[in-house]
């Protein structure tokens, strides 16, 4: 969806640095619109036409919904760093600039990716064994019993008289979640087409890092991605740390970045 009549953002648009390729299921960090301190009460709408169909959200400075980016107040932890030079400037958090590094390539030529990213872990832990709030002491609402977290683990949710596990065995799906915990390292990087005019077929759209709970040590991540067709394509790199995709869900912690590829 082209920037243009279907693919907007007004007033002063249309282009406000707006995806033009969309993936199915949600996405978490894709754009930011850096908006200046006097922008008071104005609004900016972004409209989608696809399919006949017309669809429109408003976005303005809303101050009873503050989301922090870059720290979880619950425990301390912070958006991971990425750059895409080893001795580069370091980026976290939403993408404040259009465009981080700007790259060349052919026509069914590899283009190789690279980026370093880092890590601190959250600095807030939670105390070995601690009682869910909602379980009332060792059962929650309707008696299910419920298992004490291990450290640093959030208290599992519960709805009604099911436990929705978090830990390794405290409920149903459980040993899943936690796996898929295990399999994503400490930190992740993601690769996806954001805008461009042909196919990008990226080798590894997500790649595991370890950096052994070191805040300081950057862990390089390579890939490569092939344009089936000429043109100015934006690719998103989205970084998450330990607490997975959309820093599960709150908002925080997540850092995004765009390359620019010319594609010849």
């Amino acid at each position: 969806m082209p920037i243009g009549p279907d693919n907007r953002i007004e007033p002063g648009g249309p282009d406000y640095g707006q995806p033009t390729h969309f993936h199915s299921g949600r996405q978490w960090g894709v754009f930011a619109i850096p908006l200046p301190k006097d922008f008071g009460t104005k609004k900016l709408t972004w409209t989608l036409t696809a399919n006949g169909h017309t669809s429109s959200v408003q976005i303005w400075m809303n101050p009873p919904y503050w989301i922090d980016f870059f720290k979880n107040s619950a425990n301390g932890n912070e958006p991971p760093r990425i750059k895409f030079a080893e001795n580069g400037p370091e980026y976290i958090g939403p993408p404040r600039e259009k465009s981080v590094q700007t790259l060349s390539a052919t026509v069914g030529q590899p283009l190789t990716l690279t980026a370093w990213a880092a890590d601190q872990p959250p600095t807030i832990k939670f105390g070995e064994g601690a009682e869910p709030a909602a379980a009332g002491g060792g059962a929650g609402r309707g008696g299910a019993a419920t298992k004490k977290p291990a450290a640093n683990e959030p208290p599992p949710a519960i709805i009604g008289n099911r436990v929705i596990a978090s830990t390794p065995g405290a409920g149903p799906g459980g040993g899943a979640a936690a796996a898929a915990a295990r399999n994503r390292g400490d930190i992740q990087v993601l690769w996806k087409k954001y805008r461009g005019p042909g196919e990008v077929k990226i080798a590894d759209e997500t790649i595991n890092l370890e950096n052994g709970g070191d805040p300081k040590k950057f862990v390089e991540a390579k890939t490569t991605a092939t344009f089936s067709a000429p043109g100015v394509y934006w690719l998103r790199a989205q970084i998450n740390d330990s607490s997975g995709n959309g820093g599960g869900g709150d908002q925080c912690c997540w850092t995004t970045a765009h390359v620019v590829v010319t594609v010849k």
